[in-house]
């Protein structure tokens, strides 16, 4: 038979909770350290596990911006009459930020088989938590 020893103790677990504070400022990760410090009575503190590091990871930034990988290769029908490419934004999504783009022939060309951006450049403009836009 597989029996399974009960433990002698059964140590209770507390938590700690400390506020973070949300700001708008885009700044770089933030660390601090919680330790422990002294137990009382008759007791004593583990030192390898008395400290715990606590980053703080910005999430202010504006992000980075690309097309979303399964747009990365697109095929369409000429039959379809548009197509639509999405932009994604990651790692951030702070503030309003404008995404410039631009069409290039390269088989097909401007007039013949496809109609370019007006005067060379379009520009997305994503609202801030905005992640996609087509």
């Amino acid at each position: 038979t597989n029996r399974r020893k009960a433990p002698l103790f059964k140590s209770p677990s507390y938590q700690i909770d400390i506020t973070i504070i949300d700001d708008d400022a885009i700044e770089d990760d933030e660390e601090f350290y919680v330790d422990l410090s002294l137990a009382r009575p008759n007791a004593r503190i583990i030192s390898s596990l008395a400290t715990a590091t606590v980053t703080i990871i910005d999430d202010d930034m504006p992000g980075s911006f690309g097309f979303a990988e399964a747009d990365t290769m697109v095929k369409v029908q000429e039959s379809d009459g548009k197509v639509e490419v999405m932009v994604t934004r990651t790692m951030g999504a702070s503030g309003v930020v404008d995404v410039e783009y631009e069409t290039h022939d390269l088989t097909a060309e401007d007039g013949v088989h496809y109609t370019a951006v007006a005067e060379g450049t379009g520009i997305l403009q994503f609202n801030p938590h905005e992640m996609q836009k087509p």
